[in-house]
């Protein structure tokens, strides 16, 4: 059998294939980031999941997709995780920017990631070339989640938020600033916790479309101007985008790329489905 995983800094997506080409198991944990999470956390994460684990003794291959793990070290420290718990298998660890490849194309392309953080590279068809390397919510993750969670706790405290959608916020949300505080610069995962507050857009847009629309436009022409423009290969190829807010949100991401003269590409939710495909396809 072989395990596939796609994660991010939330959620990780992983799937089990027996090598019939059928899928044993579905299942999903918290995200497994090694750029935010301690060992023991990310081995706690693993372990916890029962019904992936009774299959362990069975897994041949592990094929670990992985946000943070673009560089030598914490790949290593994730592929040491997951050996513990798959002690049979051959562990093999990506960065996640090459899962997001491989579920949504097999021709050259721009590919990005719109998930808790964002990210964008160049694939060729077979390898990942990163244009600027990803350096987290602090610096970087344009219109990722945690982007949107910042804008609107600014939005809110700055006094920008519409009023009636202030008092629905402040109802959703604990916006106690000692509780939002110890949180953002105290507690592991302050880009996940950032990340929460932009579910807020999915379940208030129809009621304030004005506001959000301007919010999305903001953050999409800002991770295009970033990331995108300054890389001229951007032009003369298709962009395909990976990640809730691009998919639910498609129609103005759609339009902010073609008003920067972009080819939009395929835009999906979950690159776990495109990824089961890829591994079927080469077994």
């Amino acid at each position: 059998m072989i395990l596939i995983a796609d994660s991010g800094s939330t959620k990780c997506d992983w799937a089990l294939l027996d090598y019939h080409k059928n899928t044993v198991l579905k299942t999903n944990t918290a995200g497994l980031n090694p750029a935010v999470l301690s060992v023991s956390q990310l081995q706690t994460i693993i372990l916890e999941n029962e019904k992936m684990l009774a299959h362990a003794s069975q897994i041949q291959e592990v094929y670990f997709y992985g946000a943070g793990c673009n560089t030598k070290e914490p790949k290593a420290i994730v592929e040491h995780c997951l050996q513990t718990a798959f002690k049979q298998a051959k562990i093999h660890v990506s960065e996640d920017m090459l899962g997001a490849c491989l579920a949504v194309t097999n021709a050259p392309g721009v590919v990005c990631i719109l998930g808790t953080g964002s990210n964008s590279c160049f694939f060729d068809g077979n390898k990942v070339d990163l244009p600027f390397l990803a350096l987290g919510y602090t610096l970087m993750d344009e219109a990722g989640g945690s982007y949107f969670g910042k804008q609107l706790l600014q939005d809110f405290f700055y006094n920008r938020m519409p009023e009636k959608l202030k008092i629905h916020f402040e109802n959703r949300f604990e916006l106690n600033p000692d509780i939002l505080k110890n949180k953002l610069y105290k507690e592991e995962a302050p880009n996940v916790y950032l990340a929460e507050f932009s579910k807020f857009i999915y379940e208030y847009y129809s009621q304030e479309k004005p506001y959000f629309k301007s919010l999305l436009e903001n953050g999409f022409n800002l991770f295009i101007d970033n990331r995108l423009l300054p890389d001229d290969r951007t032009r003369s190829y298709p962009v395909h985008f990976i990640g809730s807010i691009a998919y639910f949100f498609k129609e103005i991401l759609v339009d902010c790329l073609k008003n920067k003269n972009l080819a939009p590409g395929k835009i999906i939710r979950h690159p776990i489905d495109g990824l089961i495909d890829f591994h079927k396809h080469n077994m």
